[in-house]
């Protein structure tokens, strides 16, 4: 019973990110900035990228990490560090930053995916933000 708990939960959480609740979409290259609700926000690096190749077999799928400066109207600025899981498909969506009471930016996609043939160069990665409402 408890596992049916926890699983209506988890679906209930996946289905309320569906992206019916995307205001709008923004896509971000490293040294790249955006402006969303009076909040600057800077994709300043792709400092880690661990995701385990398309065309190799891993034990772990790894992660990538996205830093983003996010400046607010207050001169403020927030440094953060977001991990970036390798499964893009699952509906659960790394959230980076709540703008104000029921808006929230939230990682989308994240791409290229690696392959074990070449590396990716910083100017080749593209960060798709969502604006979410609650």
């Amino acid at each position: 019973m408890r596992t049916l708990i926890i699983l209506f939960t988890l679906l209930s959480t996946a289905i309320g990110m569906s992206q019916t609740n995307i205001i709008q979409k923004y896509q971000l290259k490293v040294g790249e900035s955006i402006t969303v609700e009076d909040h600057l926000v800077i994709l300043k690096d792709i400092p880690w990228d661990t995701r385990c190749p398309s065309d190799v077999q891993c034990v772990v799928a790894g992660y990538a990490t996205a830093t983003l400066s996010i400046f607010n109207g207050d001169d403020k600025t927030i440094t953060e560090d977001l991990k970036i899981p390798a499964d893009q498909n699952n509906l659960m969506h790394p959230e980076v930053y709540e703008l104000s009471e029921g808006l929230k930016l939230v990682v989308g996609r994240f791409s290229p995916y690696p392959i074990s043939t070449s590396k990716i160069k910083q100017e080749d990665y593209l960060l798709e933000l969502w604006l979410m409402a609650d």
